[in-house]
C-alpha cells in the first residue's frame, strides 16, 4: 500500500526529487551541539560563492542598536525619489545556522518587486545566545526601523515583517510583542514555511515528512534544545505562537507552505488560528517543493511563484497601510 510519503515524493519537482534523492546517498548528520559550529561555516563557505543577483539600488552594511551589542544589518534600498516602505527580514536556519548572506536573494526579490527597502537582520544565534536573545535583537530591529527609518529614505509608518522557518518565528513573534506593548505599528506578515510550535512534534506532517525530506524531526529537536534549553519554556506565546490564547489584533498574513514539509500543518494551523482570529489571512501550499526551497531551489518556479505572491501582497499592504 502507498503510504503517504511516497505519494507526497511523486508530486515533488523534478530538481527536488533529484536533490532529495542525492541527499539520501549521503546522509547528513542531525545538527547538534557537537557539530553546529561546523554546519554553520559549511553554509557560510556554501552561500559565499553563489553570485549575488542584479539590484538597480544600493547595498548597505551596518549595525544598528542592540539590547546587548550592536546588530548587524543589510539594507537593501531600490532606488527611488520619495520614501519607500519598509521590510524587516529574518532568515532560517533553526536560530542557530545562517547570516546576512543567506536570504540575499528574497531580499534583493522583494525589495525590487514590492518595491519597498528590505532590512536584513541578523540576529544573535544559539547556542551561544539562547532564547531570547535572537528575538530581542529582532524586536530591537523593529524600534530602530520605527524610530530611525527616515534616515535611510524609509517610511517609518509602513513596516513589515518576514521571514523563513526560525526567521518566520521570530516575524510573527514580533508582531505579538509589538501588539502587547502598543506598537510599533506592523502592517504586514509573510511568513515562509514558519515554525509555529516548538512543543508539539506529533503533527501529521512531521510523522509523515520527519525522514527523508531534507529537514529532520532530528534537525528540529536538536535546534530547538539549542535554542530552548528549558523545555518549559518551548510552549510560551513568544517562542510557540501557535500556543498563545489569543491571536486578535496582528496584522495581516501571507503564509506559504510545502507539499513534504514536516512544518506544514503547524504553518497551516497556524494561519487558520490567525482566521479564526479575525485577521485576514491568505496561505498557500507548493506541494512540488520541501522545507527551505526559498534557500534551496532558487530558479524553481515554485520558488519565484511563491517570491512574486508575497511582493505583491506586501504591495497591496503597504498601500492600505495609514
Amino acid at each position: 500500500m502507498e503510504g503517504p510519503e511516497t505519494a507526497c515524493f511523486e508530486k515533488l519537482a523534478p530538481e527536488v526529487k533529484a536533490f532529495l534523492s542525492q541527499l539520501r546517498q549521503t546522509p547528513q548528520p542531525a545538527i547538534s551541539s557537537e557539530n553546529y559550529q561546523t554546519m554553520r561555516q559549511f553554509l557560510i563557505s556554501t552561500v559565499k560563492n553563489i553570485e549575488r543577483p542584479r539590484f538597480s539600488g544600493t547595498i548597505e552594511d551596518r549595525t544598528i542598536p542592540g539590547p546587548r551589542t550592536s546588530v548587524p544589518v543589510r539594507i537593501y534600498r531600490p532606488e527611488s525619489a520619495r520614501p519607500l516602505p519598509l521590510l524587516l527580514y529574518f532568515h532560517g536556519g533553526g536560530w542557530v545556522l545562517g547570516n546576512l548572506d543567506t536570504e540575499e536573494d528574497t531580499c534583493i526579490a522583494l525589495a525590487r518587486q514590492t518595491p519597498c527597502i528590505a532590512v536584513s537582520v541578523e540576529y544573535a544565534l544559539a547556542p551561544e545566545h539562547p532564547y531570547p536573545a535572537g528575538r530581542d535583537d529582532c524586536y530591537a530591529a523593529l524600534l530602530w526601523a520605527s524610530e530611525q527609518g527616515q534616515t535611510i529614505g524609509a517610511d517609518g509608518r509602513r513596516i513589515a515583517v518576514a521571514g523563513e522557518s526560525a526567521g518566520a518565528n521570530l516575524a510573527t513573534v514580533l508582531t505579538m510583542m509589538a501588539r502587547d506593548r502598543k506598537g510599533p505599528a506592523i502592517a504586514f506578515q509573510a511568513l515562509f514555511y514558519p515554525a509555529t510550535n516548538l512543543a508539539d512534534d506529533t503533527t501529521r506532517s512531521k510523522k509523515d515528512f520527519g525522514e527523508g525530506f531534507f529537514l529532520t524531526l532530528a534537525d528540529m529537536e536538536g535546534a530547538t534544545s539549542l535554542y530552548v534549553p528549558d523545555g518549559n519554556d518551548r510552549s510560551r506565546p513568544y517562542v510557540s505562537p501557535l500556543c498563545a490564547h489569543d491571536l486578535s489584533g496582528l496584522p495581516p498574513a501571507f503564509i506559504v507552505t510545502a507539499g513534504c514539509d514536516p512544518l506544514r500543518d503547524e504553518g497551516e494551523a497556524y494561519g487558520a488560528r490567525l482566521s479564526e482570529a479575525g485577521v485576514k489571512v491568505k496561505c498557500v501550499r507548493f506541494d512540488d517543493m520541501i522545507h527551505a526551497f526559498l534557500l534551496l531551489f532558487k530558479r524553481s518556479e515554485s520558488r519565484l511563484r511563491a517570491v512574486e505572491m508575497a511582493a505583491l501582497a506586501l504591495r497591496d499592504a503597504f498601500a492600505g497601510a495609514p
